[in-house]
């Protein structure tokens, strides 16, 4: 292994040169990016497209072997065939951009994180799980961990798990299933939440979805999908689920935060501004959904972490290359490159897949809608299994439907492709939630994925697809 950075006198490290710098670019590139994309101007969008191509060479060497491995495959794939339609390099390179507003919201959604790994709200959350003295009933204490998971995850994103895990720590279930109950409330916030950036990605590939089109698609499965959660808890009895939920840690016992008490907002009313701060963003202002759901992250972090540690505290943490260097930047950089070779692994997939366009849409065509719609599903999660990033798998699908297929149900396929990915969070021992939860539990990463959630997942995927099928559709009309 190679050894790690050098500790400073105060007890701080020095990162190498080229992380500092990447970070630095990072920060450069994030108004290149929403420039780009408010403006949507060739200029902005080489520019975006040349910070990328930086920023990747300088992480490369940070990446993890598989991400290198899965970057390169989607960049050689997508800049060949690119190049065998006639593509110069100019053009090339702002395929970078494309998808770069995505990188942007894994930095905003990163730094929410900071003031929300607080010991304050972790004590919080375990007294709201565990209810007066501990003496929370079972079932009610499943419901809302599933439902403070899936509501915290839409808002924070990853950044949700730095409380709610260390929140469970002493509430956990003997089989997991309290874990299990939060793995399914929070993969689900993967469904709808503009904070995620494979929900961004969707609505990229099928630019006709609309934010209220997709929210019509998506968000009425999420209250079946609980009621499935508890329907699976109740079906051995609730004496037996009584006896399968340990005792949460009793309101005097939960952890608090040591030495004096912090200052800073409450965890929902943090959140609850976040929400919001965007949508009023959204409103009033012109562009893309998109762009202000990132802009609200940024500001909100920003205020978050005032409010919290102070104005001259948080400028130290800003710009202290701890905060944005390994491992933190790290983890980003991977999920970063990712969605950077998202770009022109689309645009190269379009140019590979346009002459089977007529054979793609006879085979559609022939099929009823639920069928096809359970086929994108599959296609995602099936690919999953084989170690495919599903933004990869996401984008093949797009780009293999033609746009008469597709065109007037924009937002059934985007809701598709998301219920794809959600079955990729909730049942596939590759995803990062599953690894996540695996590493928390103590199973393995198969058995906390497949064996526990693979039932719920095939019903899920089915309810999914009925409903996209039968429902989504009068109600996106009626909205519309």
């Amino acid at each position: 292994m190679k050894p790690g950075p050098a500790p400073e006198p105060g007890g701080t490290r020095i990162w190498p040169r080229r992380t500092r710098a990447a970070a630095m670019v990072m920060l450069a590139a994030v108004p290149l990016v929403l420039l780009a994309w408010l403006f949507k101007t060739p200029g902005w969008g080489l520019a975006a497209g040349i910070a990328l191509a930086a920023y990747l060479a300088l992480t490369w060497q940070d990446l993890r072997r598989p991400t290198r491995r899965v970057v390169g495959a989607m960049l050689a794939i997508g800049w060949a065939a690119q190049l065998a339609t006639g593509a110069g390099p100019e053009a090339l390179i702002r395929t970078l951009s494309a998808n770069a507003v995505v990188g942007v919201l894994i930095v905003a959604c990163g730094l929410l994180a900071v003031p929300a790994a607080s010991p304050r709200y972790v004590a919080e959350l375990t007294r709201l799980v565990s209810g007066t003295r501990g003496r929370r009933p079972p079932l009610g204490r499943l419901a809302l961990v599933f439902w403070t998971g899936h509501v915290l995850g839409a808002l924070l994103n990853i950044s949700a798990l730095s409380v709610l895990l260390p929140a469970l720590g002493g509430a956990r279930a003997r089989d997991g299933r309290l874990m299990r109950s939060l793995h399914r409330g929070f993969g689900l916030a993967g469904f709808w939440s503009p904070f995620y950036a494979t929900v961004a990605i969707v609505l990229i590939a099928y630019p006709g979805a609309g934010w209220s089109g997709l929210l019509a698609a998506t968000l009425p499965i999420i209250p079946a999908a609980f009621l499935l959660d508890m329907g699976a808890a109740l079906r051995h009895g609730r004496t037996a689920l009584a006896r399968s939920v340990e005792t949460a840690v009793p309101e005097d016992e939960a952890p608090s935060p040591s030495g004096p008490r912090r200052r800073g907002p409450s965890l929902w009313l943090a959140a609850g501004g976040l929400a919001a701060l965007g949508i009023g963003l959204d409103m009033v202002m012109p562009g893309p959904t998109l762009v202000w759901v990132i802009v609200a992250a940024l500001a909100a972090a920003l205020i978050w972490m005032i409010w919290a540690n102070g104005t001259a505290a948080t400028w130290d943490r800003l710009i202290r290359p701890r905060l944005i260097g390994p491992p933190g930047m790290t983890l980003q950089a991977n999920e970063i490159a990712v969605f950077a070779a998202a770009g022109p692994l689309a645009a190269g997939l379009a140019a590979i897949l346009a002459p089977a366009a007529g054979n793609i849409a006879a085979i559609a065509d022939a099929m009823p809608l639920w069928l096809a719609i359970l086929a994108v599903e599959f296609v995602i999660f099936g690919l999953s299994h084989l170690g495919v990033h599903p933004v990869a798998s996401i984008l093949l699908v797009a780009g293999a439907l033609p746009p008469e297929v597709v065109a007037g149900r924009e937002a059934v396929f985007a809701g598709a492709s998301l219920a794809g990915y959600t079955l990729t969070l909730l049942a596939s021992p590759f995803s990062v939630t599953g690894q996540v939860f695996a590493s928390l539990t103590g199973a393995s990463p198969w058995n906390q994925t497949v064996t526990r959630n693979i039932g719920y997942a095939l019903l899920l995927a089915l309810l999914a697809a009925f409903w996209l099928d039968l429902g989504a559709m009068a109600l996106i009309g009626a909205i519309g």
